[in-house]
């Protein structure tokens, strides 16, 4: 094995050591990264809504505007709560490892959840989606920002991001799934409409 390839081996777990963040930075890095990713999974969600408005017409696939500023409202508030904590500067360093485990676990949760949402209460899945999968995301991200979760604990909780996430590849797989699942149902009414 050359040097070039046992460095990208080796580089993850030399930088795994026994350095991190504390849960604190943890924490306030998860509050940090989760802003932009529901400006991003908002507009997933507009799109996804405008594809199912196709297979299913109806006052059920409109954006509820008004009730994703509130949530965004509460997700600043939350952010702004671990100002008093200090772990601000330290939650900034690791904003973007954030991104990729914090964002990816509450894009692939809001999915499932709106998918099942979707299901059973038709109405309400736009609103459900997002507010089940941040209550998931951010109460921990608090408890660890406000130093009412152990180091054992919050190290589980990091663990979980990391593992319902994949790094984006659980949401990715979820989008192509209801992707796929509006093309068939599309599919299946243009042959109905032919017949």
């Amino acid at each position: 094995m050359d040097r070039r390839r046992l460095l990208w081996v080796a580089l993850p777990f030399l930088l795994a050591g026994e350095c991190g963040p504390t849960p604190e930075e943890a924490g306030t890095a998860a509050l940090i990264a989760i802003l932009p990713v529901l400006l991003v999974e908002a507009l997933a969600l507009v799109g996804l809504l405008a594809l199912w408005r196709r297979v299913r017409p109806g006052p059920v696939f409109r954006v509820p505007w008004r009730a994703w500023a509130l949530l965004l409202a509460a997700h600043l508030l939350a952010f702004l709560s671990a100002l008093p904590a200090g772990a601000l500067e330290g939650g900034w360093a690791y904003a973007g490892l954030a991104v990729q485990a914090v964002g990816s676990t509450h894009a692939a949760v809001l999915l499932v959840a709106w998918r099942i949402a979707l299901a059973v209460r038709p109405a309400r899945a736009a609103v459900a989606a997002p507010v089940a999968a941040s209550l998931l995301v951010l109460f921990p991200a608090l408890l660890m920002v406000w130093g009412l979760l152990g180091e054992a604990a919050s190290g589980r909780v990091i663990d979980l991001w990391w593992d319902v996430g994949a790094s984006g590849w659980t949401p990715a797989v979820l989008v192509g799934i209801l992707l796929a699942e509006v093309g068939i149902r599309a599919g299946r009414d243009t042959l109905a409409a032919r017949r």
